[in-house]
Formats: structure tokens, sequence, C-alpha cells
């Protein structure tokens, strides 16, 4: 029984091994230089509004690429963010 109970837990670490290093390199791919250039940086966003009540923000962003508009909202460690498809207002170019 007790040499059962070794090799049943040799086999464990051999698969939480294997398990740890499947995680670390889906892991790094998901991180790469390369998926990072792809997303959407905030700075690409025009901030229409801002405004803090007390402990809380709240700001309206306009995707300009997408014509979206954003409401993002923090409270005490929690984010809200609503998106409106399509909700932008129409901007005159080069403004």
């Amino acid at each position: 029984m007790l040499r059962d109970k070794a090799i049943h837990n040799k086999l464990l670490v051999v698969l939480g091994l294997i398990i740890a290093l499947q995680a670390s390199v889906i892991g790094w791919s998901v991180i790469s230089p390369a998926a990072a250039t792809e997303v959407k940086q905030p700075h690409d966003f025009q901030v229409l509004a801002v405004h803090g009540l007390g402990s809380a923000v709240v700001e309206a962003l306009c995707d300009t690429e997408r014509g979206n508009l954003i409401y993002f909202g923090a409270m005490k460690g929690s984010i809200h963010l609503a998106v409106v498809e399509n909700g932008c207002p129409n901007t005159p170019k080069g403004t």
C-alpha cells in the first residue's frame, strides 16, 4: 500500500508540473508583445466627460475608430463599464 501511495504522489507531482508548464506557456503567449500591439490602448479613446462624485468617478469616452460610446465608473474598488454601440456624437473631422 505504501509503495502504491508513493507512486501515486509522484504521478500527481509530474502531472502538476506538466499543467504548470502548459499554463506558463499559454500565459506568456497571451502577454507577448505581438498580442499587446493588437489591443486598442486607452490613449486611442476621446474623453468626452469626467465627473467626480465623492469617492466615485464616472467617465464618458468615445471609441473613435468604432464609434462606440463607453461609460466607465469606479467606486470603492468596484469598476463598472457600459458600451453603447454607435453612440458617439458626430464630431467634425479634425477636432
